[in-house]
């Protein structure tokens, strides 16, 4: 009996160090996740300020996102309001680019904004955020920043999942 008691605690204690050695890679892991960065370039006539928000994160593996969440630059109160975010990520997943589904959402969005990054871009220059982590991200114009002749507004959701350039799309209408 005594022996099997011994025998017992052994067997709990290497189950033990194999648990927290595994826990231990995964703080590693998480902590050296891989971050991409985002390069802006504005092929406008004027100066842009652009707000970058995470509106949604997981687990990414082999350029495709999975297990979908909300991300941090949606507060608690938007998430409630847009539901379930892998559903809302999948739907919008299926519309074209520049959809109305896409608008919509991305409209809808807008009131729920937080913890964004702010990159002032020249006219005809490109500017980095780095260290941003795999997700969707909505970037747009800082609300009345181009109230400016020749000044057009960008909006759009991008997918990072590795390090991209996006590029102003501005038309200006003419008369």
């Amino acid at each position: 009996m005594n022996l099997t008691k011994k025998l017992f605690s052994y067997i709990v204690a290497i189950a033990m160090i194999f648990t927290l050695t595994a826990f231990a890679g995964g703080a590693v892991n998480a902590a050296n996740a891989k971050t991409y960065a985002l390069t802006l370039q504005n092929n406008g006539k004027t100066t842009h300020t652009f707000e970058v928000y995470q509106i949604f994160t997981g687990d990414l593996s082999e350029g495709i996102l999975s297990n979908v969440h909300w991300g941090n630059g949606v507060s608690e109160e938007g998430k409630t309001a847009l539901g379930d975010a892998a559903k809302k990520a999948e739907d919008l997943a299926k519309s074209k680019d520049n959809s109305l589904p896409v608008k919509t959402f991305a409209e809808d969005l807008q009131k729920y904004l937080q913890n964004g990054t702010e990159k002032e871009v020249a006219a005809n220059q490109t500017a980095s955020i780095e260290g941003l982590a795999a997700g969707y991200y909505l970037v747009k114009d800082k609300a009345s920043s181009q109230n400016q002749t020749n000044g057009a507004y960008t909006s759009y959701i991008l997918k990072v999942v590795k390090d991209i350039t996006a590029t102003t799309k501005l038309d200006v209408p003419t008369v």
